[in-house]
């Protein structure tokens, strides 16, 4: 390793490509090692206002997560339910997740300390780092996609709370997080978990200034990462094919399932509102001292009618509030029916679409952030990527407060 000044020096000639090592010391020469100077300040400065950014923002993401386990733990259902328990693994995804963004940098190695701020690993740390963040993010994105397959399965498919637990249960949390190991141990094994210029250890390939000039596998002297790390063909169509996997059939998957949870709603309101209809015609029937005959698509109710109107005309008064009675009940049951259904749908489309939020951010960092370079993407990048954590507790908490403000309108402040 180079002394420490020469080593600053060093490795600030580095930071870009256009420096060549037979320079002279020419006004030109003197006023391009300025400006090399000043680029790795900019990027050193920068990977340290990132590398906070991310520390704050998964701060709340934890706290938010943690509280989110606490309540469901705290609530009357607690983790009895299949909803719970997947909502709990999706909460430990995003706390593994948000975790390995809590150390500033100091997992990156120390190669890239002239251009990341805080580097203090190695390349097995920044691996470690790598292989625990990609497999949290791609077992929250399988988590995701799970809450909908439930959604699916209670309203479409009308399957049972047990049948779903002893069914459906395993098979989603097995999928999820075994598709996201063995998708990380792919990409270990093809050394993708490189060290990038802002302190991610998530690069494909390793290729910084300093390997400018020479051949893949070789280490320049004072470094320890051989250059061009991960840059063999079949890793990186390995690469490419996994991200579009995470990327693509998740979005395949909880489109296509809101959509049939969405039709078999409206199916199912049409067919109550009809049902309805016919009640309270029915009901107007026996107000009326049965003077109409009852529909045939009601037989039930019409047998009850056919009863009533063989009774005495004294207990037709009783009579007729059993029926209104039973009627009630009924529609309410309906209105519960129908608002439970509509609840799981909501759930479903709420939690979707905080995945979808960052994932559209993750997109646009990866189509546009990196080519252009702009910090401004990179930074709305780092700021939204831990926060799903933030949101799931917003939507899990949502009804809650609407119920607890519509129950105490008077008693609130």
């Amino acid at each position: 390793m180079f002394s420490a000044m020469n080593s600053t020096l060093e490795r600030e000639r580095f930071c870009t490509n256009s420096l060549e090592s037979d320079q002279g010391n020419s006004t030109e020469s003197i006023f391009e090692n300025m400006q090399l100077e000043d680029v790795c300040s900019d990027i050193y400065l920068l990977s340290k206002k990132i590398a906070i950014t991310k520390f704050i923002s998964s701060s709340v993401s934890i706290v938010a997560s943690l509280t989110l386990i606490w309540i469901i733990k705290r609530s009357f259902l607690g983790f009895s339910t299949t909803f719970h328990r997947l909502l709990f693994g999706l909460c430990i995804a995003d706390l593994m997740l948000s975790s390995s963004s809590l150390l500033l940098n100091v997992m990156s190695p120390s190669d890239t300390d002239y251009v990341v701020w805080n580097a203090r690993g190695n390349q097995a740390s920044c691996d470690a780092q790598g292989f625990l963040s990609n497999c949290a993010f791609a077992s929250g994105v399988f988590y995701n996609c799970s809450l909908s397959l439930h959604s699916l399965a209670v309203v479409r498919y009308e399957k049972s709370e047990e049948y779903i637990r002893k069914k459906l249960e395993p098979l989603l949390h097995g999928l999820s997080i075994a598709l996201a190991i063995l998708g990380c141990y792919i990409l270990l094994h093809f050394e993708k978990f490189n060290p990038g210029f802002l302190g991610f250890c998530g690069s494909p390939s390793y290729n910084p200034g300093h390997c400018i000039g020479y051949d893949d596998g070789e280490v320049p002297d004072g470094f320890t990462i051989p250059c061009g790390r991960g840059n063999s063909d079949i890793g990186r169509i390995w690469y490419r094919s996994l991200l579009a996997w995470v990327g693509i059939a998740p979005l395949i998957i909880i489109g296509t399932s809101l959509t049939l949870v969405y039709k078999s709603v409206l199916k199912n309101e049409e067919k109550m509102s009809r049902y309805g209809r016919g009640s309270l015609r029915i009901k107007y029937d026996v107000t009326q001292n049965n003077k109409k005959e009852p529909s045939k698509e009601e037989p039930q109710v019409g047998f009850w009618m056919r009863k009533m109107s063989k009774r005495k005309p004294e207990s037709t008064l009783t009579a007729n509030a059993v029926a209104c009675s039973q009627m009630k009940k009924a529609s309410r049951r309906r209105r519960k029916s129908k608002s439970d259904s509509r609840m799981v749908l909501y759930k479903a489309a709420a939690y979707s679409v905080a995945y979808l939020i960052t994932w559209s951010i993750i997109a646009v960092h990866l189509i546009i952030g990196v080519r252009s370079g702009s910090p401004a993407l990179r930074v709305i990048f780092v700021v939204f990527l831990p926060l799903q954590g933030l949101f799931n507790l917003i939507i899990f908490m949502y009804p809650r407060v609407l119920s607890a403000k519509s129950s105490n309108k008077d008693n609130l402040t």
